[in-house]
């Protein structure tokens, strides 16, 4: 009797983990369609760093915005005033 209840309870807790795994998953893909933009123009990113075949993969290597050409590797401008 006591090796069902451990096991039931343990069972329990790989389901708890599934879960979590799951909502990562789903807040991580949330992430990388919506809040991924532009330093320069704010412009999101979606279709370029999405594959239509793979949604997990980029195409190819982005190394600039498609809306305004700034480089991804440029310096951002500073925000702090002197």
């Amino acid at each position: 009797m006591l090796f069902f209840y451990v096991a039931s309870s343990l069972n329990r807790w790989w389901v708890f983990a599934g879960i979590l795994c799951a909502l990562a998953a789903f807040s991580s893909t949330v992430y990388r369609y919506y809040a991924i933009r532009c330093p320069q123009c704010g412009a999101r990113l979606t279709g370029v760093i999405t594959s239509p075949t793979n949604p997990f993969a980029a195409p190819h290597d982005i190394i600039c915005c498609p809306f305004c050409q700034v480089s991804f590797d440029a310096e951002a401008p500073s925000t702090q005033s002197a």
